[in-house]
């Protein structure tokens, strides 16, 4: 998160990385706010037994009533009533001190202070960024769960949420100026300068919740079987947006960015807005043997169906013509129309039709128990891995490059060029294991998830994380519990790796 904010401003100053021939005239930093808070616990971490276990959730060799988001059987071992919270405990080093941020204004200001005292700039009195960052992981609540359970038969209800974030950003008070000589082999001719303040503000909420009722029962003292009811609901919801005022000024002509009246676009704001939201129901089906006194044997099978996202996030932005990212003079002074030198283009996207394909899954754990020491082997088969798909509308104000203006219609509108794109990226996930250990009260889950990328754009991004010495990605759950009296037991994931950090179980027992 620290490094968004860092490059934040090096990403404004973008406009002249170029071409050396254009100058920085002002530059001031202005003010930065950002901010993130939330949970992370996908695959819905060591719910079943408090923050013990591995993130499938296969054994059962820890009971509680988290078991029902785990493998349902383990609900049968359970004896009259068992309450469980599982809380994130706030600070635990995730807050940013003042030292922190004094440390990061330095790291923002030496490269930023290096480009503008650059030969190709000249900035007198640059004004820096005063940047302040709030990122922490509050007191919260990440699911709670109740059963009640005889010898013979166990009912369970309770939720999750294991997927929280929030982040807020504000930008203000920034100012670039700008001078670009027309005749790139003559400084002295004649050029344009412009002055550019921005402000911009986003926020942006995601959250997944599970919902679940369980039953258990015990046929016969070595057999144990359970089911449990799964109603995952998502919701996404985003709100940004940025205003660009400035203007373009050559021999005396000043053309101003969001001037009223005028009968085209000059307008560089940007927005993105839209909300999406799903459920999707399954069920998880487990079965446990206890083979003796001290072994067992477990199984699981979790099916659910792909989540549907209804809603659509919208997204827009402008920019000049003459800006052009993908050549090596990034502001090409000959697109730019000579009596309208704030002339805009509008691209425009819509995301829609979103889906999520959740996992489905096989699982087998053996384990032994013994009263200071428990040991559990797990394995588990994906029969579907995780997909993400959605339909991406682009649509992009049409521009004649002969006369530099705005393409027309018959009617006389502006005339624009739509695209459609079907995206989907599957990670195939095959196979994952987990060994877990726990002396006394002392316990640690090591194991791995074996995946495949089958979509190219994703796996040129994914490809880093999978080197060909390590094919598969680690996890780790480790901490201890303790007892806070007669009937309450407290357990703390000190580290869970890759998804979650700090996670606290209380459990009741009555």
């Amino acid at each position: 998160m620290l490094t968004i904010s860092k490059y934040l401003f090096i990403f404004l100053i973008f406009l002249v990385a170029e071409f050396s021939w254009s100058q920085f005239t002002q530059f001031q930093g202005g003010s930065l706010y950002f901010s993130a808070e939330g949970n992370l616990s996908p695959f819905d971490l060591s719910s079943p037994s408090g923050a013990r276990g591995s993130m499938e959730a296969i054994s059962t060799v820890n009971p509680s009533a988290g078991s029902l988001f785990g493998n349902p059987a383990a609900l049968s071992r359970i004896d009259g009533l068992r309450l469980q919270s599982d809380l994130y405990l706030p600070g635990l080093g995730l807050g940013v001190s003042s030292e922190r941020t004094k440390i990061l204004r330095n790291q923002m200001r030496g490269p930023i202070d290096e480009f503008l005292s650059s030969d190709a700039n000249h900035v007198d009195n640059p004004g820096y960024p005063d940047v302040s960052v709030g990122m922490y992981q509050g007191a919260s609540l990440s699911g709670f769960s109740a059963a009640f359970g005889s010898p013979q038969f166990a009912l369970a209800a309770g939720f999750q949420r294991p997927l929280y974030g929030k982040v807020a950003l504000d930008l203000g008070g920034t100012r670039l100026g700008l001078g670009l000589p027309l005749d790139a082999s003559d400084p002295l001719s004649d050029s344009l300068h412009t002055l550019l303040s921005i402000d911009a503000s986003a926020e942006g909420v995601f959250e997944v919740n599970n919902f679940a009722l369980g039953a258990a029962f015990s046929p016969w003292p070595f057999l144990r079987l359970g089911l449990s009811y799964q109603h995952i609901t998502a919701d996404f919801l985003l709100d940004a947006s940025a205003r660009v005022d400035g203007l373009i000024q050559r021999s005396g002509q000043e053309s101003f960015f969001n001037a009223e009246g005028l009968p085209y676009s000059n307008s560089l704001n940007a927005a993105a807005r839209g909300r999406v939201s799903g459920s999707s129901h399954g069920f998880v089906a487990g079965s446990s043997v206890r083979i003796n006194e001290h072994w067992g044997w477990d199984a699981l099978l979790s099916i659910q169906e792909s989540l549907a996202l209804r809603g659509d996030i919208e997204a827009y932005y402008h920019k000049l013509y003459a800006l052009d990212t993908e050549s090596e003079s990034i502001l090409q002074v000959n697109k730019m129309s000579p009596t309208k030198l704030t002339l805009t283009q509008r691209e425009k996207y819509v995301l829609r039709d979103v889906s999520l394909s959740l996992p489905w899954k096989v699982g087998t754990s053996f384990f032994t128990k013994w009263p200071n020491f428990r040991l559990n082997l797990d394995y588990a088969y994906f029969i579907r891995g995780l997909s993400f798909g959605y339909t991406l509308l682009d649509s992009l104000d049409a521009f004649d490059s002969t006369t530099s203006e705005n393409l027309k219609t018959l009617t006389g509108q502006d005339s624009v060029e739509v695209s459609q794109e079907l995206n989907r990226y599957h990670l195939s996930l095959s196979h994952s294991f987990s060994i877990g250990i726990e002396v006394y009260q002392i316990f640690a889950q090591v194991g791995g998830y074996f995946y495949g990328v089958e979509s190219k754009a994703l796996l040129d991004e994914s490809s880093a994380y999978k080197p060909d010495w390590l094919p598969f990605i680690p996890s780790l759950n480790f901490g201890y519990y303790f007892p806070l009296g007669p009937n309450f037991k407290a357990t703390v994931s000190l580290l869970a790796f890759p998804v979650s950090l700090f996670k606290t179980s209380v459990e009741y027992h009555y």
